[in-house]
């Protein structure tokens, strides 16, 4: 093609199409594209070979204005049919599938874990609104400088022109920071509820249940693969493939079993049958099991403890719970003994003062 310019409307298009068609005395084209930098799309005028052997399925692929034709709109169309026709009624000829099962209701532990996801991707988009904030902020604090232009030293403008850029530079600082955290929140809330079944969940012993038969059914099929390849002489499966498996199964099944007894204990508890499990009293702390929270408690009198005592809480692995106003780790054998732990270093730690 000789000759081809682009515009975003079709009928600017036609307009020029008109009008190099009366100069060339020549047909010409109107191709319909894509734009891959605006997106949306494009409509190209090119010239079209006069030789209708060398116009390469032009005539299929664009629309092509002929010499005197008038000027008329090339929309498509509407369908205004001149009399409503009556409805037909519709007359499947295979039947409709079935809606999709409603998913189930979230229990307790999955809609505070719906809600802590909702509140960290409300974080993240505030960030970004103030990463955005502090871009345009840098890029006012030195809107009236030219650029490239440098510091006039000795100059009345020395010390504005220095400070312009100074702020230009912290707002950009800040601008950096708050995308950083905006990263970081959503990569939290993606992370939330994929991280395996938690023991808080009101429905994990069900749900480990089923994971215990998924595994159990792979190991089956481990190892008729295993029978099949054997009588075919083929390479069967490596032996860590169904070790592995299997010390899953196992660790699996003694968690089911650990919640079982957890639960049975909770109930107990409950109706008054046994008693809850005495505090650890300290001097100026307790440590107390709340089997209801499924969490142990770590309370201290006064208030924040000095940072020596909290060092040796963090460093066992517990964290400040601001709703319950205490330090709290699951409860399980493993904290049992991550709170025997605390006892005796703080015990400890009051003999050295």
């Amino acid at each position: 093609m000789l000759h081809s310019e682009s515009f975003k409307s079709y009928d600017d298009a036609y307009d020029h199409a008109q009008t190099m068609m009366v100069e060339r005395n020549s047909p010409i084209g109107i191709e319909k594209m894509s734009d891959p930098f605006r997106g949306g799309s494009v409509f190209s005028v090119k010239m079209v070979p006069a030789d209708p052997a060398h116009r390469c399925g032009w005539e299929t692929r664009c629309e092509i204005v002929d010499i005197g034709s008038p000027r008329v709109s090339h929309r498509p169309p509407e369908k205004t049919p001149s009399h409503p026709e009556a409805p037909s009624p519709k007359t499947p000829s295979h039947p409709e599938a079935p809606a999709a099962a409603a998913a189930p209701p979230l229990n307790d532990y999955e809609e505070k874990q719906a809600a802590r996801k909702e509140r960290l991707l409300e974080r993240a988009e505030n960030a970004l609104v103030e990463a955005d904030a502090q871009w345009e902020r840098s890029r006012n604090a030195t809107a009236g400088i030219p650029l490239g232009q440098p510091i006039l030293v000795g100059h009345h403008s020395e010390r504005r022109h220095r400070k312009a850029i100074e702020r230009s530079h912290n707002a950009a600082d800040k601008s950096l920071e708050a995308t950083k955290k905006a990263k970081a929140l959503k990569s939290r809330a993606a992370a939330v509820g994929r991280g395996g079944i938690s023991s808080d969940d009101p429905d994990a012993i069900p749900k480990l249940e089923a994971r215990l038969a998924e595994m159990e059914a792979l190991r089956e099929k481990y190892k008729a693969h295993n029978k099949k390849a054997r009588k075919a002489k083929e390479e069967t499966l490596p032996a860590y493939a169904l070790q592995n498996l299997g010390g899953n199964i196992r660790r699996v099944r003694e968690r089911i079993a650990d919640l079982q007894r957890e639960e049975a204990e909770r109930a107990k508890v409950e109706a008054g049958e046994v008693e809850a499990p005495p505090p650890i009293l300290g001097e100026g702390y307790s440590i107390t099991e709340d089997i209801v929270d499924n969490r142990i408690w770590i309370e201290f009198a006064r208030g924040k403890p000095p940072a020596a005592v909290r060092d040796i809480v963090k460093r066992h692995g517990f964290r400040w719970s601001p709703t319950r106003e205490a330090w709290i780790f699951g409860l399980h054998n493993g904290g049992r003994h991550r709170a025997s732990q605390i006892h005796s270093a703080l015990e400890a730690l009051k003999g050295q003062s």
